[in-house]
């Protein structure tokens, strides 16, 4: 007696003219489906109730009927193999033949909702490899500029003259042996003694 009281009370709630009391309405039924047990669920499957619910449904505004077929679809899967709630298994059914176009928005909002879900655990994965990516060439930056710092560079030397400006000629030191030995065959003195012999000679 106490659960056909409270089943009432909540049926008038989910007819009432406010949307917000009548979606309140719906979820309080779907709560007590789910966890007030099968007396519960009998007093949905009453002659009662479904009279109630066929009654009244046109009455309601978009937003709660679509919440109330979407929970016609569990009942029909839930209560389908139980013959106690075949009234309460049927209101799928029944609105699927009566309110088409209804069934029909709520199917497609049920199709959006869960692709929706779908693309924000995607955008949400793809920010995450984004950070790691950006974290990763942070890393190595600063490795990169952490090992030029420390790195030395040798300077070149140049050789200047007395006034500032580079030698036309190298120094010795700089110079490979075949050079050292070409500039000593070329010295005045070898020239001379040269000379002297070719002339002895004629």
């Amino acid at each position: 007696m106490l659960i056909r009281t409270c089943v009432k009370a909540i049926c008038k709630r989910i007819f009432h003219k406010n949307p917000n009391v009548s979606i309140r309405a719906i979820t309080l039924l779907d709560a007590c489906s789910k966890n007030c047990g099968k007396s519960f669920n009998r007093e949905l499957a009453s002659k009662d109730f479904s009279q109630s619910i066929k009654r009244n449904f046109s009455n309601l505004q978009r937003i709660p009927s679509l919440k109330l077929i979407e929970i016609f679809e569990k009942w029909a899967d839930e209560f389908k193999n139980d013959s106690e709630l075949a009234l309460a298994a049927g209101f799928y059914s029944w609105v699927k033949n009566e309110y088409t176009d209804l069934v029909k928005q709520a199917m497609d909002e049920k199709k959006i909702a869960k692709h929706g879900h779908s693309r924000l655990q995607v955008a949400q994965l793809r920010a995450k490899e984004d950070e790691d990516l950006a974290q990763a060439i942070a890393l190595s930056l600063k490795d990169t500029t952490g090992n030029s710092s420390s790195s030395s560079h040798p300077n070149a030397q140049s050789v200047s003259s007395s006034n500032g400006k580079s030698n036309l000629y190298p120094i010795c030191s700089q110079l490979p042996l075949s050079s050292l030995s070409m500039y000593s065959t070329s010295s005045p003195n070898t020239t001379k003694t040269t000379n002297l012999r070719t002339s002895k000679a004629k």
